[in-house]
């Protein structure tokens, strides 16, 4: 998920509608876009939700699998590699 407005600054192209399931049995309608990132040296072309409500980035497994990420909470760090 990335904040709609961002996805709306960069012009993406728009895919549709899609159903998202939240915990506790909350439900609602996402618009989808067609977005190429590039993320430690690895291009992806994906098919992403514009969140309305958070201004937070979600990365899924469907990005994380092709990547190295170490977490070092000591240093507060985070590393991703490919």
């Amino acid at each position: 998920m990335i904040p709609l407005r961002y996805l709306q600054e960069i012009r993406a192209r728009k895919r549709g509608w899609k159903r998202v399931d939240v915990l506790g049995n909350h439900r609602y309608m996402a618009d989808s876009y067609y977005l190429t990132i590039q993320l430690a040296g690895v291009s992806m072309q994906l098919i992403v939700l514009g969140d309305r409500l958070h201004n937070q980035l979600i990365i899924g497994r469907d990005v994380l699998n092709y990547l190295v990420v170490t977490l070092n909470g000591v240093a507060h760090t985070v590393e991703i590699s490919s």
